[in-house]
């Protein structure tokens, strides 16, 4: 299997208990599938052998998730639309608000007038592919993930040269909600014409393979490789400048 392949498996085991945001007039939403990516690719791609200098960068393709599920709505009223997203969501008293822009599928109203609808639909995730330079990222970026792991490593006395020689996996979840929309009709006596929406939730792992990079050196302006060359010898750390030597009074 090729390093930063994205590979589209049914894992249901892997997936966690789902979480549901809805009621009335919303009967029912529910999971029948959901094919996820499986696996991304992350390596250092600095040419500088420093942790300093490091440049994290992810490679595979963005992940791409198959939703299928059910929709149905209580006694009166119809579906007026489904529609899939990924990433983090609100419910505010019906009201539908995506809190991350991580991708979201067109809004399917081929539904509409329906009581109950299966439907497949496909939603694409986002993705930073760097850790970047912002504060504050709310975007899906596996990069800015494993900087943090290493940042909390050296803060807790390891060696982040060390730790960036070794390769490993690690899984990253990605919110997918299943959204629906029902309208009551006119003639209902105490709701009529209310329109609310609501969503089910399940949180989907996306394993990252970070490509170890034996090279890093934790001492600054190490060149990758002497001459230029791939596969030359490291060049040795830059010596420390003297201390300036203080004149004796």
């Amino acid at each position: 299997m090729a390093a930063g392949a994205l590979i589209a498996l049914t894992f249901p085991a892997m997936l966690s208990a789902d979480d549901n945001s809805f009621s009335f007039p919303i009967d029912e939403l529910r999971f029948n599938k959901i094919t996820p990516a499986a696996t991304l690719s992350l390596a250092n791609k600095a040419t500088v052998k420093t942790v300093a200098a490091r440049r994290l960068v992810v490679s595979g393709p963005n992940p791409e998730f198959t939703v299928t599920g059910v929709a149905s709505c209580d006694e009166g009223a119809k579906l007026t639309g489904v529609q899939v997203f990924a990433g983090g969501m609100v419910n505010h008293g019906g009201q539908i608000v995506p809190m991350q822009a991580w991708g979201q599928s067109a809004k399917n109203t081929a539904v509409a007038g329906q009581k109950a609808a299966l439907v497949t639909m496909k939603v694409k995730v986002n993705m930073t592919r760097e850790v970047g330079d912002s504060l504050v990222d709310l975007t899906f970026n596996p990069a800015r993930e494993f900087d943090r792991k290493l940042t909390v490593f050296a803060a807790n006395g390891g060696s982040a040269a060390s730790y960036m020689h070794t390769a490993e996996a690690f899984d990253m979840a990605i919110p997918i909600h299943f959204a629906a929309w029902c309208k009551m009709g006119p003639n209902h006596k105490t709701f009529p014409n209310m329109e609310r929406g609501g969503f089910v939730r399940r949180d989907v792992p996306v394993t990252i393979l970070y490509q170890g990079d034996p090279k890093i050196v934790d001492g600054v302006g190490v060149r990758a490789t002497v001459g230029g060359t791939e596969g030359g010898k490291i060049a040795p750390p830059a010596k420390p400048k003297p201390q300036r030597v203080k004149t004796p009074e």
